[in-house]
């Protein structure tokens, strides 16, 4: 998947450089949705390197709040990824299905 880069070619002291993706990650929807908890889920691939995640949420875009970090491996699939998050009241005591969440 990766490409690679040779310098110095053609001399004694050549290498070449393997060049990697970084890691990615995806949002999936909110499963298990409760006015004070959720399970939060998406997709994380490594793609060749060491990774960890964590969800960030909270009532806006400025999230505020995370999961702690989980490992993903460092393999180049798609790994399926969730948390829950329990004992969160949403602002104004309004649906936690209204709140913001994003996979790091």
């Amino acid at each position: 998947m990766g490409a690679y880069r040779t310098a110095n070619a053609g001399s004694a002291d050549a290498f070449v450089t393997k060049l990697t993706s970084p890691p990615s990650a995806a949002t999936g929807a909110a499963s298990n949705v409760t006015k004070d908890s959720a399970t939060l889920n998406g997709t994380v691939n490594p793609q060749g390197s060491p990774t960890t995640y964590h969800f960030e949420y909270g009532t806006s875009t400025a999230y505020g709040s995370a999961t702690p970090q989980r490992l993903a491996g460092s393999d180049t699939a798609d790994h399926p990824v969730s948390q829950r998050i329990g004992g969160y009241v949403a602002a104004g005591a309004r649906p936690l299905a209204e709140d913001m969440f994003r996979s790091v």
